[in-house]
């Protein structure tokens, strides 16, 4: 895949940031521990952890919030009226699958997973943005979407890293109109996350804008097929089609309802609360300014473009009001590439917002290892 020596700049940069991002967690917990940083009294509060029963120990810092849900779906299954059921089943299946191979050790399993997902999510991501915007701005793209604060969920026991490396599948072979891996793309996406069916409007906006014969629109039944095996899967370890979904009641936070609440989405927009929390984070506010404002250059890039940041940076943003958005909208590829374009006339620019997205991911990569909110 990657043979020209420019190319291999590109490889050699993810390859330095995963190393650096490995090195600078140990950092983090060694001085976490010995300045007594641990935020210890959370680890007790929260409604999951890993390990499921006993104190916390290092794999626990490694496997928060969502982490410790996904391990516990792992090792357990799927139980009726659990309210880790709002988790979707491909990912903490295959950490399950893949175990065997680690000695049974489900964190070790997940966090490599997650990296060699992650790795080549982002490859796929590079050479999509290579084929739009060619070399130089694809470096850079790639470059902010590795600072970009949310990235850091690319590296733990999370379901974006198998999530992004599907989509990258799914958007390249869109763009090289290879359907087959588009189908199958766009049947795995749903098992992973439920924004996956989001994938039919930019497929829909490609097959129409290029007039493509009848049979190509059968790929739209990937996304769909994709939608009834998840509810075909949990009626199966459940006996309830729908258990995820009253399982989300839990959290009272993402609802399908919001599409249709404008007012309900600029409220919570106005209102924050906090510079980072699980509610109405200040943050998560500003990096969807930052997505808003990439949205001209996206149009300028095609309508597939443009509809795939929609659905994949709008969209999660009116659903979940803002909660989680610096993790979700890691899903919005066009901004990345957009912001290449943006600062490719002022290189100062462009390293300066370099630096500051990635002191915001190693701040939050601090409070993550830490048990606070992070994302």
């Amino acid at each position: 895949m990657f043979k020209s020596g420019k190319e291999t700049k590109a490889l050699l940069l993810l390859g330095c940031y995963k190393i650096g991002f490995a090195l600078l967690c140990v950092g983090l917990l060694f001085a976490s521990a010995d300045q007594g940083w641990f935020n210890e009294s959370q680890f007790e509060r929260v409604f999951q952890k890993w390990p499921l029963e006993g104190e916390a120990n290092l794999a626990s810092y490694l496997t928060a919030w969502d982490g410790a849900h996904y391990l516990d779906l792992a090792k357990l299954g799927y139980r009726p009226g659990d309210s880790s059921c709002a988790f979707y089943p491909l990912w903490p299946h295959l950490v399950r699958w893949v175990a065997p191979l680690t000695g049974g050790n489900l964190v070790v399993a997940g966090l490599l997973l997650a990296n060699l997902f992650s790795f080549v999510g982002a490859l796929l991501f590079y050479r999509l943005a290579k084929l739009k915007v060619g070399e130089c701005n694809a470096r850079w793209a790639l470059a902010f979407l590795l600072a970009f604060p949310g990235a850091l969920f690319f590296q733990f026991i999370y379901s974006e890293a198998l999530f992004f490396m599907i989509l990258m599948a799914f958007f390249l072979g869109l763009e090289t109109k290879h359907y087959k891996a588009v189908a199958v793309a766009g049947l795995l996406l749903p098992l992973v996350r439920p924004v996956g069916i989001f994938a039919l409007a930019p497929m829909a906006w490609a097959l129409f804008q290029r007039r493509e014969p009848f049979q190509r629109w059968l790929c739209l039944l990937g996304p769909v097929l994709g939608y009834g095996l998840y509810f075909v899967w949990m009626a199966a370890m459940t006996g309830n089609a729908m258990e995820g979904f009253d399982a989300q009641k839990h959290w009272s936070v993402n609802s399908a309802w919001n599409v249709f609440k404008p007012l309900k989405f600029i409220e919570a927009f106005l209102n924050p609360t906090s510079w980072h929390g699980y509610r109405a984070s200040m943050l998560d506010r500003c990096l969807f300014m930052v997505f808003a404002s990439s949205l001209i250059v996206v149009w300028r890039l095609g309508g597939v473009w443009f509809v795939a940041a929609l659905a994949f940076g709008l969209l999660p943003a009116v659903l979940s009001s803002f909660t989680s958005y610096t993790r979700y909208m890691m899903m919005a590829y066009p901004m990345f590439v957009a912001m290449a374009l943006m600062t490719s006339e002022t290189p100062k620019v462009r390293w300066a917002v370099l630096g500051v997205l990635g002191v915001l991911q190693v701040v939050l990569l601090g409070r993550y290892l830490n048990w606070y909110w992070a994302g």
